[in-house]
């Protein structure tokens, strides 16, 4: 997976996928991407573009751009 795959699947469909043995979501609505990991209420994000997203969703500690590679798509 890489960056601009990950962008086409995103604006086509939500996505769920796996990184380090935890499910996290990725919702377009509105012009804007809503993610956070599955079942976790306190774990909700907002970003206004999927560059945005990509530089500033921070998941255990990294950034979405730089783990990208090693998601797992569901």
């Amino acid at each position: 997976m890489n960056l601009k795959d990950l962008q086409y699947q995103s604006e086509t469909d939500d996505i769920t996928f796996y990184y380090k043995d935890k499910e996290y979501v990725i919702c377009l609505l509105n012009d804007k991407y809503y993610t956070g990991e599955a079942g976790n209420d306190e774990d909700e994000n907002e970003f206004n573009s999927f560059m945005d997203m990509a530089d500033n969703w921070i998941i255990q500690g990294e950034k979405l751009k730089d783990i990208v590679k090693y998601i797992k798509l569901i």
